[in-house]
């Protein structure tokens, strides 16, 4: 299976624009800097998370494509996508609750009860939020998973239960809901792994010329929404303007993959380093930002640097953060895991086409 580089190295440059939207939209202005931030541009960066569903969703379609309709393999798929999510995320959200016991201020007035805890160790979608603010995200892919396991478990109803899925989801475009797990399970968010989904069907038909003119066309979308709602002139609703991001996203991914196929397109392996590292990235940067921000505000570093600057060291704090986790906890968890559940002796590596998750999207964050 071709290896997918060219994906890795914008999932790294996502992942760091992710990362530079937090702190630019909260750390600096109500952490550091009285309601100054950096860049006001930098605040499209929550489009992120439209851009990293259509990748899942080209990703399973990808990966999996044969597997449709084989039962006998939906368990190793089950198995595969619950050890990728929750190790990690298991690890990085109970040092952050053992980080709060010590240090109050990183999880501000959070005092979960004991359902609470249950909720954010299964990511079952309730309508109380996340301790770690992130794992919304991850609430989605599992959502996502359980549709497309039913598919490897059987084509045709596969296909039912996700046609009446995505309609239902569509229909939410027009009549949004009140509730917050039937909105969640009905989000037009769920539309964008279908994008994702058909990409990874149709990149094969693409031309060499083709897949730079797809590329352009899928970036001239997502900036140009991301820029229109930003100055709040995007003219429909956050629905409208959710699948507007997953379609530019995913015709983006598809004109890459059909370049990279014709061998037109090479990425940096310092990027592909931080690519791979995305996850790792993803999960632990707003604890370590909270940290950074406690110590810059302790010892005055605000007032002697200022927010540009600051930004550019809190971003590389972080990437160097995420790829300390990558390789000394991700990396081992999935050796460790690759022996225990498949009687691999698998070097740990990472596949290249892994699953990344999204960033937190502005009405989510802290």
């Amino acid at each position: 299976m071709q290896q997918l580089s060219s994906l890795q190295a914008v999932r790294a440059i996502a992942a760091i624009f992710v990362v530079v939207f937090h702190i630019n939209i909260y750390f600096l202005p109500e952490r550091l800097y009285n309601g100054e931030s950096a860049v006001e541009l930098f605040n499209i960066g929550y489009a992120g998370v439209e851009f990293f569903f259509a990748l899942s969703g080209f990703i399973m379609v990808y990966i999996h494509q044969k597997d449709i309709g084989t039962p006998e393999k939906v368990s190793r798929f089950a198995l595969k996508r619950v050890l990728r999510i929750y190790p990690l995320y298991w690890v990085v959200l109970t040092a952050f609750i053992l980080a709060m016991w010590f240090v109050p201020s990183i999880g501000a007035s959070l005092d979960p009860t004991t359902l609470e805890y249950a909720h954010n160790y299964s990511l079952f979608p309730v309508h109380t939020g996340m301790m770690l603010e992130v794992a919304w995200t991850l609430q989605y892919e599992m959502l996502f998973y359980i549709a497309f396991g039913l598919l490897i478990f059987t084509k045709r109803f596969g296909l039912i239960a996700m046609g009446i899925w995505f309609s239902a989801c569509a229909i939410t475009l027009f009549r949004p809901i009140e509730n917050s797990v039937f909105a969640m399970l009905l989000s037009p968010n769920n539309l964008i792994f279908l994008c994702g989904m058909l990409s990874a069907l149709y990149f094969k038909r693409l031309q060499a010329i083709d897949s730079y003119l797809v590329v352009a066309s899928g970036l001239a979308i997502f900036f140009a929404i991301g820029i229109a709602d930003l100055n709040k002139t995007f003219p429909l609703n956050e629905g409208w303007r959710t699948l507007g991001f997953g379609i530019g996203a995913s015709l983006t991914i598809m004109g890459l993959v059909a370049g990279e196929a014709f061998g037109k397109i090479k990425s940096p392996a310092w990027l592909n380093r931080i690519g791979d590292s995305s996850y790792a990235l993803y999960l632990v940067h707003l604890p370590v930002l909270m940290v950074f921000s406690i110590l810059v505000s302790k010892l005055g570093l605000n007032t002697l640097i200022g927010p540009l600057p600051m930004l550019i060291v809190f971003t590389i704090g972080s990437v160097i953060a995420g790829l300390v986790t990558h390789y000394l906890i991700e990396k081992p968890l999935i050796k460790l895991t690759q022996r225990l559940f498949f009687n691999s002796s698998a070097s740990g590596q990472v596949p290249i086409v892994k699953v990344f998750h999204p960033p937190l999207h502005p009405s989510e964050r802290p």
